[in-house]
């Protein structure tokens, strides 16, 4: 397990935007430019209330990293850029910390190091079913997390050289930690997007938060076909470049969880510029969080580094809202979008009316 979490993270690394599709991105999405509004640039306010706290922008660094040996420096640096930015943190599956107690650290050094901004700690659904609240809890207590995500990732699984398919029961262990656990609890994809219909199963279940981590991020099919590969197993590297292109795009599956009523949307799977989430937010998120960029900026020069791609990502948001004529994120939520395209086609497959939705 240490060394697939290790994989996982150099590969990343080492293939960058390579691992990623166009098709998660935002650009056919447009907001509409306002040429006259009584706004000062400086004075737009970005704040936003995550988990009950209030934090400086809707942005989150998404669930990452933890479990092997240098991901405790990695988690290190991007704890110190959340706390910094006041803004949340995920870990990655605290797996392996649970089953080896010395690589806990791994983990809780992000609580360690930003204890003023919200922690999401993070497990597999397929690892509730095996331990259900119990491990749950463990889970929570050993990040001191203020939430905890349960990440889906029944593509990833697929191809995972090692990967656990087993499914059956998974659900009603869910719904029990959903309802017991104690904490909120957010429903996360890992790159193939949620639909409308997974979204409302989601918030039956008493899910509070829905991350849809659609395609166009960095790809978990990739580096899975990638590890096989690695391995010499044809099988599954054959499976994985079939599905190479599974998935729902990310601004449509946004499309359709923001169509359910009820839950907090996170978007992610490519949220790579503050255009992009104010897009997103304009189209009914009400956080973006976004990995591989910030990761990458902590691996070259750590916290700093992180740190300025955080403060970029936020004038980059300011100026568009600036555009649009929005002082706050409320207001950008009621402004018009249009949606052409590819989007616009699938929105209206599946009928959904993305300005009614835009509004929420």
């Amino acid at each position: 397990m240490e060394r697939r979490k290790e994989d996982h993270v150099r590969i990343a690394l080492e293939s960058g935007p390579d691992l990623e599709s166009p098709a998660g991105n935002f650009n056919q999405v447009h907001l509409i430019h306002e040429p006259l509004s009584d706004l000062n640039l400086e004075d737009l306010d970005l704040r936003a209330k995550f988990l009950g706290r209030e934090i400086s922008l809707p942005l989150i660094i998404s669930c990452m990293t933890g479990g092997f040996g240098a991901a405790l420096d990695m988690n290190r640096e991007l704890a110190l850029a959340a706390q910094s930015e006041r803004i949340p943190i995920g870990v990655g599956s605290v797996r392996a910390g649970l089953a080896d107690p010395s690589l806990a650290r791994t983990f809780y050094v992000v609580r360690e190091l930003a204890p003023s901004v919200p922690v999401i700690s993070n497990l597999g659904a397929q690892q509730l079913a095996q331990g259900g609240v119990e491990i749950a809890r463990k889970a929570v207590e050993l990040v001191g997390a203020d939430a905890l995500a349960i990440h889906f990732n029944k593509l990833q699984e697929a191809i995972m050289p090692e990967g656990e398919t087993r499914m059956r029961g998974v659900g009603s262990a869910v719904r029990r930690v959903v309802r017991d656990l104690g904490v909120p609890c957010v429903a996360k994809e890992t790159g193939a997007g949620i639909s409308k219909e997974a979204a409302r199963l989601f918030r039956d279940m008493g899910f509070e938060f829905i991350d849809v981590a659609g395609y166009g991020g960095t790809s978990f099919a990739a580096i899975e076909t990638r590890r096989a590969m690695e391995a010499k197993d044809k099988e599954k590297e054959s499976i994985g470049r079939l599905f190479l292109d599974w998935g729902i795009p990310t601004a449509a599956s946004l499309i359709e969880v923001a169509s359910v009523r009820g839950v907090k949307v996170i978007a992610s799977g490519g949220i790579r510029s503050g255009l992009d989430a104010a897009k997103a937010i304009a189209l009914g998120a009400d956080h973006v969080a976004v990995a591989r960029p910030i990761l990458e900026r902590v691996a070259r020069g750590g916290s700093q580094s992180a740190v300025e791609w955080i403060r970029g990502f936020a004038r980059e948001l300011r100026v568009a809202m600036f555009l649009a004529g929005a002082h706050d994120l409320a207001a950008l939520r009621r402004k018009p979008v249009v949606v052409t395209g590819w989007l616009r086609s699938w929105a209206e497959s599946r009928g959904l009316n993305v300005k009614r939705y835009s509004m929420r």
